[in-house]
């Protein structure tokens, strides 16, 4: 169960969106098709599709946080997200609910249908082709140590522990290939960097400013 008012600080950093004449489940009305429901910024961003906006009460659409809680009855302007949202262990659509009888008192919870769902597995990276490794840069490029045909390397930087101009402040992929005396990787502007082994209990030297 999500607390009030913790979700959306964590998921979306906003707050709001426009009643959109959205009808509660069962109803006999006729409702906007949910693909034409969007956020305005009272609960959900602008650009953030919905499938219900309207005003209503938790209970009646059966989207409250707990059973019996007291305010489920009281009316609010409820919006109710299309998509689901993975935020750490919690996942599914997003319900706000702006009191319109408590002071516009917001509250945002995750739909009971989807309290009990997983979220979708973490995809698992795709390896990069032959030749191709990802160097950390922002950290000096005499910090990292790297894997390549089954030893450990490492740049061969004297008193300079920052990534050569070109190189970029994070990570990068370059290419590598054997050399005589250990492997050669060339950087994204072209120039080239001879590697030397290192010594596995050696801390790696730099930091990251």
């Amino acid at each position: 169960m999500l607390s009030r008012l913790t979700l959306v600080v964590a998921l979306l950093g906003l707050s709001g969106c426009r009643l959109a004449g959205g009808t509660p489940p069962g109803s006999q009305a006729a409702a906007p098709s949910a693909s034409a429901l969007v956020g305005d910024g009272r609960c959900f961003g602008p650009e953030t599709p919905l499938e219900y906006a309207g005003r209503s009460t938790m209970a009646q659409l059966g989207v409250q946080e707990a059973p019996g809680d007291p305010m489920s009855t009281h009316q609010a302007d409820i919006y109710i997200t299309r998509d689901k949202f993975n935020e750490g262990i919690h996942y599914g659509r997003i319900v706000c609910a702006i009191y319109v009888e408590d002071g516009g008192f917001t509250e945002y919870t995750v739909h009971p249908e989807d309290q009990s769902t997983p979220p979708p597995p973490t995809p698992t990276p795709t390896p990069l082709p032959s030749g191709l490794i990802e160097v950390l840069t922002h950290c000096g490029l005499s910090h990292p140590r790297i894997e390549y045909e089954g030893q450990l390397w490492r740049f061969n930087v004297e008193g300079d522990n920052n990534a050569p101009d070109g190189w970029g402040f994070s990570t990068t992929v370059v290419q590598i290939r054997p050399g005589r005396e250990g492997p050669i990787i060339t950087g994204p502007d072209g120039s080239e960097w001879q590697l030397i082994l290192a010594d596995p209990n050696e801390e790696g030297i730099g930091g990251c400013l």
